[in-house]
Protein backbone atom coordinates (compact mmCIF):
# COMPACT_ATOMS: atom_id res chain seq x y z
CA UNK A 1 0.00 0.00 0.00
CA UNK A 2 1.09 3.39 -1.08
CA UNK A 3 0.08 6.27 1.47
CA UNK A 4 -0.50 9.85 0.70
CA UNK A 5 -2.79 11.84 2.89
CA UNK A 6 -2.97 14.59 4.92
CA UNK A 7 0.25 14.50 6.97
CA UNK A 8 -1.59 13.84 10.16
CA UNK A 9 -3.72 11.31 9.11
CA UNK A 10 -0.46 9.42 7.66
CA UNK A 11 0.38 7.20 11.45
CA UNK A 12 -3.68 6.58 12.09
CA UNK A 13 -3.46 4.91 8.03
CA UNK A 14 -0.53 3.51 8.22
CA UNK A 15 -0.91 1.76 11.44
CA UNK A 16 -4.30 0.49 10.00
CA UNK A 17 -2.65 -0.67 6.77
CA UNK A 18 0.38 -2.75 8.98
CA UNK A 19 -2.50 -4.29 11.06
CA UNK A 20 -3.92 -5.51 7.97
CA UNK A 21 -0.79 -6.93 6.71
CA UNK A 22 0.00 -4.45 4.04
CA UNK A 23 3.22 -3.42 3.59
CA UNK A 24 3.39 0.39 3.33
CA UNK A 25 5.02 3.07 1.41
CA UNK A 26 4.16 6.42 3.43
CA UNK A 27 4.95 9.68 1.97
CA UNK A 28 7.02 11.89 4.79
CA UNK A 29 6.22 12.23 7.91
CA UNK A 30 5.56 9.09 9.11
CA UNK A 31 3.90 10.85 12.15
CA UNK A 32 4.08 13.75 14.49
CA UNK A 33 5.25 12.52 17.63
CA UNK A 34 8.13 9.84 18.30
CA UNK A 35 5.77 8.02 20.34
CA UNK A 36 3.19 7.09 17.22
CA UNK A 37 6.19 6.65 14.75
CA UNK A 38 7.53 4.04 17.38
CA UNK A 39 3.98 2.29 17.60
CA UNK A 40 4.33 1.83 13.30
CA UNK A 41 7.69 0.34 13.34
CA UNK A 42 7.23 -1.93 16.04
CA UNK A 43 4.35 -3.11 14.61
CA UNK A 44 5.87 -3.39 11.08
CA UNK A 45 8.92 -5.20 12.40
CA UNK A 46 6.67 -7.74 14.58
CA UNK A 47 5.05 -8.62 11.31
CA UNK A 48 7.58 -8.70 8.94
CA UNK A 49 6.05 -5.88 6.54
CA UNK A 50 8.31 -3.48 4.80
CA UNK A 51 7.55 0.29 5.76
CA UNK A 52 9.12 2.59 3.58
CA UNK A 53 9.19 6.54 4.28
CA UNK A 54 9.10 9.02 0.98
CA UNK A 55 11.89 11.25 1.42
CA UNK A 56 12.71 11.26 -2.53
CA UNK A 57 14.98 13.89 -2.37
CA UNK A 58 17.78 11.67 -0.64
CA UNK A 59 17.83 10.05 -3.78
CA UNK A 60 18.88 12.93 -5.49
CA UNK A 61 21.67 14.01 -3.04
CA UNK A 62 23.06 10.72 -3.17
CA UNK A 63 22.68 10.34 -7.39
CA UNK A 64 24.65 13.70 -7.50
CA UNK A 65 27.31 12.79 -4.99
CA UNK A 66 26.69 14.78 -2.04
CA UNK A 67 26.83 11.10 0.55
CA UNK A 68 30.26 9.88 -1.16
CA UNK A 69 32.42 11.63 0.90
CA UNK A 70 33.90 10.18 4.31
CA UNK A 71 34.09 13.88 5.80
CA UNK A 72 31.39 15.81 7.36
CA UNK A 73 30.49 19.39 6.47
CA UNK A 74 31.81 22.01 9.43
CA UNK A 75 28.17 23.99 8.51
CA UNK A 76 25.19 23.36 6.91
CA UNK A 77 22.99 25.98 5.54
CA UNK A 78 19.30 25.13 4.13
CA UNK A 79 16.92 27.49 2.51
CA UNK A 80 13.10 25.95 1.60
CA UNK A 81 10.95 28.50 0.57
CA UNK A 82 7.79 28.41 -1.11
CA UNK A 83 4.34 30.15 -2.15
CA UNK A 84 1.21 29.83 -0.04
CA UNK A 85 -0.90 27.19 -1.67
CA UNK A 86 -2.81 25.99 0.79
CA UNK A 87 -1.45 22.59 0.90
CA UNK A 88 -0.13 20.92 4.15
CA UNK A 89 -1.85 23.23 6.48
CA UNK A 90 -2.45 20.47 9.21
CA UNK A 91 1.04 20.76 10.32
CA UNK A 92 3.60 23.45 10.33
CA UNK A 93 6.31 23.78 7.75
CA UNK A 94 8.87 22.33 9.99
CA UNK A 95 6.89 18.68 9.33
CA UNK A 96 5.46 19.82 5.66
CA UNK A 97 8.99 21.49 4.38
CA UNK A 98 11.87 21.29 6.71
CA UNK A 99 11.72 17.50 7.32
CA UNK A 100 13.19 17.13 4.04
CA UNK A 101 16.28 19.08 4.49
CA UNK A 102 16.32 17.06 8.04
CA UNK A 103 16.69 13.91 6.11
CA UNK A 104 19.39 14.96 3.83
CA UNK A 105 21.47 16.55 7.21
CA UNK A 106 21.25 13.51 8.49
CA UNK A 107 22.92 11.24 5.79
CA UNK A 108 25.15 13.93 5.28
CA UNK A 109 26.82 14.03 8.56
CA UNK A 110 25.42 10.37 10.79
CA UNK A 111 25.31 12.78 13.90
CA UNK A 112 22.52 13.13 16.23
CA UNK A 113 20.96 16.00 17.16
CA UNK A 114 22.84 17.75 20.52
CA UNK A 115 21.35 21.26 20.63
CA UNK A 116 18.12 23.12 18.91
CA UNK A 117 17.80 26.77 19.19
CA UNK A 118 14.03 28.47 16.77
CA UNK A 119 12.06 30.52 16.01
CA UNK A 120 8.92 31.56 13.98
CA UNK A 121 5.43 30.22 13.44
CA UNK A 122 3.37 27.32 11.53
CA UNK A 123 4.60 28.80 8.43
CA UNK A 124 7.96 29.84 8.91
CA UNK A 125 11.15 28.83 10.66
CA UNK A 126 14.21 29.33 10.91
CA UNK A 127 16.53 26.63 13.40
CA UNK A 128 20.07 26.39 14.33
CA UNK A 129 21.16 23.02 15.19
CA UNK A 130 24.22 21.66 16.82
CA UNK A 131 25.31 17.86 15.73
CA UNK A 132 27.36 15.80 18.51
CA UNK A 133 30.22 15.40 15.70
CA UNK A 134 30.33 19.58 16.02
CA UNK A 135 28.26 20.57 12.59
CA UNK A 136 26.57 23.42 12.89
CA UNK A 137 23.16 23.57 10.78
CA UNK A 138 20.76 26.64 9.57
CA UNK A 139 17.38 25.83 8.42
CA UNK A 140 14.75 28.02 6.85
CA UNK A 141 11.60 27.29 5.96
CA UNK A 142 8.81 28.93 4.82
CA UNK A 143 5.15 28.63 3.22
CA UNK A 144 4.04 32.06 1.98
CA UNK A 145 6.78 33.11 0.28
CA UNK A 146 6.62 35.54 -2.98
CA UNK A 147 9.31 33.04 -4.56
CA UNK A 148 10.47 29.63 -4.51
CA UNK A 149 13.93 28.49 -3.22
CA UNK A 150 14.97 25.20 -2.72
CA UNK A 151 18.68 25.68 -1.81
CA UNK A 152 21.56 23.95 0.19
CA UNK A 153 25.37 24.85 1.06
CA UNK A 154 27.80 22.60 2.50
CA UNK A 155 30.98 24.38 4.00
CA UNK A 156 33.82 21.61 4.41
CA UNK A 157 37.62 21.92 5.25
CA UNK A 158 38.52 21.60 2.05
CA UNK A 159 35.85 24.03 0.18
CA UNK A 160 32.04 24.40 -0.29
CA UNK A 161 29.49 23.07 -2.28
CA UNK A 162 26.18 25.15 -3.26
CA UNK A 163 23.53 22.60 -4.64
CA UNK A 164 20.06 24.62 -6.00
CA UNK A 165 16.89 22.15 -6.28
CA UNK A 166 15.08 23.99 -8.55
CA UNK A 167 17.67 24.87 -10.92
CA UNK A 168 19.31 21.70 -10.75
CA UNK A 169 23.04 23.48 -10.63
CA UNK A 170 25.89 22.59 -8.67
CA UNK A 171 29.03 24.55 -7.60
CA UNK A 172 31.92 22.61 -6.18
CA UNK A 173 34.98 23.77 -4.69
CA UNK A 174 35.81 20.87 -2.92
CA UNK A 175 38.31 17.49 -4.29
CA UNK A 176 34.71 15.61 -4.33
CA UNK A 177 33.78 14.09 -8.50
CA UNK A 178 30.39 15.37 -8.34
CA UNK A 179 27.57 14.62 -10.73
CA UNK A 180 26.77 17.99 -11.96
CA UNK A 181 25.37 17.41 -14.85
CA UNK A 182 21.76 16.62 -13.66
CA UNK A 183 19.08 18.91 -15.68
CA UNK A 184 19.96 16.70 -18.97
CA UNK A 185 17.31 13.82 -20.03
CA UNK A 186 20.10 11.55 -19.62
CA UNK A 187 20.48 11.99 -15.92
CA UNK A 188 19.40 8.60 -13.70
CA UNK A 189 15.71 8.14 -12.75
CA UNK A 190 16.70 9.44 -9.10
CA UNK A 191 17.25 12.43 -10.49
CA UNK A 192 15.23 12.72 -13.13
CA UNK A 193 12.19 11.52 -11.16
CA UNK A 194 12.46 10.59 -7.80
CA UNK A 195 9.33 9.46 -6.55
CA UNK A 196 8.67 6.67 -9.05
CA UNK A 197 12.19 5.70 -8.34
CA UNK A 198 11.13 5.49 -4.32
CA UNK A 199 8.56 3.33 -5.48
CA UNK A 200 10.82 1.07 -7.80
CA UNK A 201 13.01 0.98 -4.13
CA UNK A 202 9.59 0.05 -2.68
CA UNK A 203 8.50 -3.17 -4.63
CA UNK A 204 12.14 -4.43 -4.76
CA UNK A 205 12.34 -4.51 -0.90
CA UNK A 206 9.03 -6.72 -1.07
CA UNK A 207 10.38 -8.60 -3.63
CA UNK A 208 13.84 -9.71 -1.73
CA UNK A 209 12.28 -9.18 1.57
CA UNK A 210 14.73 -6.29 2.67
CA UNK A 211 15.15 -3.16 4.75
CA UNK A 212 13.85 -0.22 2.17
CA UNK A 213 16.99 2.42 1.54
CA UNK A 214 14.44 5.08 3.42
CA UNK A 215 12.93 2.66 6.62
CA UNK A 216 11.14 3.97 9.30
CA UNK A 217 14.08 4.25 11.83
CA UNK A 218 15.34 6.86 9.12
CA UNK A 219 11.92 8.28 9.45
CA UNK A 220 12.58 8.17 13.23
CA UNK A 221 15.10 10.68 13.24
CA UNK A 222 13.52 13.59 11.28
CA UNK A 223 9.73 13.02 13.27
CA UNK A 224 12.45 13.36 16.10
CA UNK A 225 14.29 17.04 14.94
CA UNK A 226 10.99 18.38 13.87
CA UNK A 227 9.81 17.75 17.12
CA UNK A 228 12.43 19.44 19.23
CA UNK A 229 12.54 22.07 16.37
CA UNK A 230 8.79 22.88 17.14
CA UNK A 231 9.17 22.73 20.98
CA UNK A 232 12.19 25.14 20.98
CA UNK A 233 10.41 27.66 18.91
CA UNK A 234 6.85 26.91 20.58
CA UNK A 235 5.23 26.34 17.54
CA UNK A 236 2.17 24.58 16.31
CA UNK A 237 -1.31 23.68 13.93
CA UNK A 238 -4.83 23.31 15.24
CA UNK A 239 -5.49 19.48 14.20
CA UNK A 240 -7.34 19.62 10.85
CA UNK A 241 -11.07 18.70 11.03
CA UNK A 242 -10.89 15.90 8.06
CA UNK A 243 -14.41 15.72 7.75
CA UNK A 244 -15.18 19.35 6.95
CA UNK A 245 -12.04 19.86 4.87
CA UNK A 246 -13.27 17.03 2.53
CA UNK A 247 -16.86 18.81 2.97
CA UNK A 248 -14.84 22.08 2.06
CA UNK A 249 -13.38 20.96 -1.24
CA UNK A 250 -16.54 19.09 -2.32
CA UNK A 251 -18.58 22.36 -2.51
CA UNK A 252 -16.37 24.34 -3.74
Amino acid sequence: MVIAAPASDHFTLCETALLNDCHCFVEKPLALTVDDVDRVIALADTKNLVLQIGHQERYVCAAVGLFSRERAPVRIECVRRVPHTGRCSDVSVTFDLMVHDLDIVRQLTGADLSTVYASGNADEVSAELLLENGTVVMLEAARRSPVSERRMTLVYDDGIIDFDFIERTISNTTPAQLNGDISADKAPLAIRDPLAYGAALFVEAIRLSKTPIVSGHDGRVTVSWAQQIEQAAQIGVEPMDVEAEVDKRLRA
